[in-house]
């Protein structure tokens, strides 16, 4: 059977979807203006659900993103990590509660270190018990001011930060965001799965060293949260940094890079390629002091992209993902 002949029986014999979830959903997150978030809740920024009847809900949570750090002059961040992911299923009825308050990631104000997304934490009152859960947040991403002619990739190695170098080269090879003092990962407790947030990384590829190759050759790796996209881990997502794409090709644009692939994360993406520079201070841009630092831009729970440098211009870092509430209710 050819594709035509499949497409024509499938319009006639069957105009049912067959591959969605059964039951009704209701996704809560803090949004995008910190502004606004308490006008659309309970006053302190959290929700309160009620079970429409007998059934079973299936409660999913996640932490938020970690946040960048802001450049005190110029370097390479690395990418935060993602926030936890928790997941529990209850039995309910129509005196059944769900109290929950979504995690904040914290604003890119700090130089270098933004610190942890905010936990997501959330209690219920079901129809044969009473419980809480609850998804850390995610480490933020480290940046480093680099003034002088040695390697980003060396930078974070005499930082203390997990590295793997690439052959005889002391200028290239991969980080991740985790160093002796900063060896945080973002856990998950109270559900029947609990899966500790995924950690993001970035690969300098410039094995010559010089300070001048840093904005060149470097990958990015950013980690989803668990249990998002896929199961187990959840997969990962890898973008270039500036002027490895001819889309990248001004200052400021490796932003365009991060967005991108956000998109192609998912079954239905919906960004494209906006054109932006850093010496216009767009928003893509993130190169001056802007709301791309206090707005997050990037999905939930998912860290923050790592910052680039921009023409000696500091990079001022960006936000991570707001936590996530997930809940999905079976009739019985």
């Amino acid at each position: 059977m050819n594709l035509r002949q499949l497409v024509y029986e499938r319009s006639i014999t069957d105009t049912m979807e067959h591959n969605l979830e059964q039951g009704e959903l209701w996704v809560y997150t803090n949004g995008n203006v910190l502004a606004n978030w308490r006008s659309q809740h309970n006053g302190d920024g959290s929700i309160c659900w009620k079970s429409p009847g007998a059934g079973t809900a299936v409660i999913e949570i996640w932490g938020a993103g970690g946040s960048q750090g802001r450049m005190c002059c110029c370097g390479v961040g690395l990418p935060g990590n993602s926030g936890a992911y928790s997941r529990k299923s209850i039995a309910v009825n129509s005196s059944s509660y769900i109290y929950a308050k979504p995690a904040i990631s914290l604003k890119s104000e700090s130089l270098c270190f933004a610190g942890c997304g905010d936990a997501t934490c959330l209690c219920w009152i079901g129809s044969t018990g009473n419980g809480c859960m609850c998804a850390q947040g995610g480490l933020g991403g480290n940046s480093i001011c680099q003034t002088s002619t040695t390697s980003s990739y060396c930078c974070y190695v005499a930082l203390g930060f997990c590295n793997d170098r690439f052959g005889l080269s002391d200028f290239c090879g991969r980080v991740c965001n985790l160093s002796g003092s900063r060896s945080w990962q973002a856990n998950a407790y109270g559900g029947d799965i609990n899966c500790p947030g995924n950690i993001s990384q970035a690969i300098f590829y410039c094995c010559g060293g010089g300070f001048h190759n840093t904005k060149c050759k470097t990958y990015y790796f950013t980690a989803p949260p668990p249990g998002m996209y896929a199961d187990g881990g959840g997969g990962g997502m890898m973008y270039t940094g500036m002027e490895d794409a001819r889309s990248s090709a001004l200052a400021g644009m490796a932003m365009n890079q991060a967005g991108g692939s956000y998109g192609m994360m998912s079954h239905s993406p919906s960004r494209g390629i906006p054109r932006s520079a850093c010496w216009r201070s767009e928003r893509q841009c993130s190169c001056y002091e802007h709301n791309y630092s206090c707005t997050p831009y990037t999905p939930p729970a998912w860290g923050a992209p790592g910052s680039m440098m921009c023409n000696s211009i500091r990079d001022s870092g960006g936000r991570g993902g707001m936590g996530v509430v997930r809940i999905r209710f079976i009739e019985n």
